[in-house]
């Protein structure tokens, strides 16, 4: 036998390969509280935002993931404001940079630094990813331009493998891909790329997962009995019952199919609501 290469989840990977010199990572409860410091001076009640602890705990994750997003995309306030899309809002965009300006400030003061922040200021934590002798990622979402930063650094640093589908829904993706490698790659295809030398490894056709039938009812009862006539013919086709699985279009077709399911065949991924046991 062999020892396992480590698997971490890409959050880990990216929250360990930069630091920034002088600053610790802040936590969640101080970030509000700076937050909070940086609207009351003006900014927060200039946007009409509830400055009471307990409003302001429960509306500022909007202020956060706003600016969250610019950070990631590497945008700032200011191209924004030059966009003819905002032009109305110049003034609240006004008021949005000096609430992230303030904040960004009472943050470095106290020594902390977050994921608004960090884009800012950050360095690539050479000694941890020159640890790997090779890295190897899933892409299987879509990378800010700030994470695909730092994927580019760390493949100077080390061997690092990027392996993903090329689809018409991830093209955004898939396209920033090929502008660091160089590479034009075809939709429908798997690929495994070497961003560090930048070749393509792995090269191979996406195969549909079979047919796809679509059926449309008028009643939801038609429906359920729908599912149940599916599972069966599936079960007498030879597909195990712990293979099947139903994904419903909300939390309120449970009930019905609950109501249809005298042999209790399912296990239901949600719970049940309190009001009704």
């Amino acid at each position: 036998g062999g020892v396992l290469a480590p698997r971490i989840t890409l959050a880990e990977f990216y929250e360990k390969a930069i630091f920034v010199p002088g600053l610790a990572s802040c936590g969640e409860m101080d970030r509000v509280l700076f937050m909070k410091e940086a609207a009351s001076l003006g900014a927060g009640e200039r946007l009409k935002f509830p400055l009471e602890f307990y409003e302001f705990m429960k509306n500022c994750s909007y202020l956060f993931s706003f600016f969250k997003e610019l950070a990631a995309e590497r945008v700032s306030v200011d191209a924004l404001d030059l966009s003819d899309i905002y032009a109305w809002y110049v003034e609240h965009f006004e008021i949005l940079r000096e609430l992230l300006e303030r904040y960004s400030q009472l943050l470095r003061s106290h020594g902390f630094y977050d994921e608004i922040t960090a884009p800012q200021s950050y360095r690539l934590n050479e000694a941890y990813l020159r640890g790997f002798e090779r890295i190897e990622i899933d892409i299987d979402g879509n990378p800010s331009a700030f994470e695909f930063e730092i994927l580019k650094g760390a493949a100077a640093l080390s061997t690092l493998v990027l392996n993903f589908k090329s689809t018409q829904l991830n093209s955004k993706p898939v396209r920033a891909i090929g502008e660091i490698c160089g590479i034009e790659f075809e939709p429908g295809k798997r690929y495994g790329v070497n961003l560090s030398s930048r070749e393509i490894l792995r090269e191979e056709a996406l195969i549909a997962d079979g047919e796809i039938v679509y059926r449309s009812f008028e009643l939801r009862s038609l429906q359920a009995s729908y599912v149940f006539e599916k599972i069966s013919s599936f079960v007498r086709a030879g597909i195990a019952p712990e293979s099947i699985a139903v994904i419903l279009p909300d939390e309120s077709f449970a009930e019905i199919l609950r109501l249809h399911d005298r042999g209790k065949m399912f296990n239901f991924a949600m719970g049940e609501s309190f009001t009704r046991t």
